[in-house]
């Protein structure tokens, strides 16, 4: 139920990622907004950013917001890293770090050339303040603590000309970007689905895909056939509720269960039989399972445009309550026209 829809589930997602991905967009939006009020407020009560951070927090102060700056823990265990993703689109500098922002595309500065930083005596230096442009030619200045003298600074020094000869500055603001392997931009649903893709741990959905032409409910209905999830007699029963007969409604043969209403009774070989023939595929075998008729149609050779049809064809077929009329007397929120 967690899974995308994309991989074969039903897209509802999880709360911890939605959770994870709503605190996340904070992070985003403190940064790239920070003269919105209750953004000028945050920076008033826990001060400028400082050191490593990409949010201010002041330790001593306990509240929902230290919470919130706790949130790049948890994504890292999950294997995402706040300060790798979150980058910036930098155009004058004047919102973004000079070591510690990842404005160059591959990296903050401080871990791309720890020996040059070590040698810079303003560490929490804007880009704006680190070059001059002349006559249309950008002049980087340094400050040094020391100047560089080892064979190991001199050419990290050179590196890291090498990259800002290469960035293009404008008048506009700074914003920041989510960066992940998609290319897709900052939103909470690009962050949510990578985070249900890394952190969440899936069993086997089955020979089960899902069906991009069918609508929801036929996919859902498919699913619970395959998963054995169908509010049968047998399982209402097993639930607690009363029934006087637990014979299939239609052939009154066996108990009615998933297997039993979708593969072995005869009502249901027929429709089967006649939809094998219809299209022109082997005809199922006695003594199988919902599960087994969807791995035998996904076994069989041809394009994957018929084989969509044939998971509609168990909504038409067994579709919605009506495979179970006395549901619907049972359930009377439910609202269906079996009758």
């Amino acid at each position: 139920m967690l899974r995308a829809k994309g991989q074969g589930g039903l897209g509802i997602g999880g709360l911890e990622s939605f959770n994870l991905a709503m605190v996340a967009k904070r992070w985003w939006r403190i940064r790239d907004e920070p003269y919105q009020l209750w953004a000028r407020v945050i920076a008033a009560i826990h001060g400028p950013v400082k050191g490593n951070l990409m949010v201010p927090l002041n330790k001593n102060i306990s509240g929902w917001w230290k919470d919130i700056t706790g949130v790049d823990g948890n994504l890292e265990k999950m294997g995402i890293s706040i300060n790798d993703q979150f980058g910036v689109k930098m155009d004058n500098g004047m919102k973004t770090s000079m070591w510690f922002d990842n404005w160059i595309g591959c990296g903050p500065l401080k871990m791309l050339f720890p020996n040059v930083f070590k040698l810079a005596s303003d560490k929490t230096a804007l880009v704006s303040s680190c070059f001059d442009v002349t006559g249309g030619t950008c002049q980087w200045r340094w400050a040094w603590v020391k100047h560089p003298n080892s064979n190991a600074e001199w050419a990290e020094l050179g590196n890291l000309m090498s990259l800002l000869q290469q960035q293009q500055f404008s008048g506009e603001e700074d914003h920041w970007v989510w960066a992940n392997k998609a290319g897709e931009q900052f939103s909470t649903k690009s962050i949510r689905a990578e985070i249900d893709v890394k952190a969440s741990v899936f069993t086997d959905g089955g020979k089960f895909h899902w069906n991009a032409w069918a609508p929801l409910k036929v996919n859902y209905h498919a699913w619970r056939a395959e998963s054995g999830k169908v509010a049968t007699k047998v399982d209402l029963a097993n639930k607690g509720v009363h029934l006087t007969e637990l014979k299939c409604s239609r052939c009154y043969l066996r108990d009615e269960t998933t297997d039993h209403i979708f593969a072995d009774c005869l009502w249901a070989k027929s429709v089967w039989w006649n939809i094998c023939r219809w299209m022109k595929i082997p005809v199922l075998s006695d003594g199988l399972s919902a599960a087994q008729i969807l791995t035998h149609v996904q076994s069989q050779v041809g394009s994957k445009r018929w084989k969509r049809v044939f998971i509609s064809s168990l909504w038409a077929a067994f579709g919605g309550c009506g495979l179970n009329p006395f549901f619907c007397k049972v359930s009377k929120s439910v609202k269906c026209n079996c009758f």
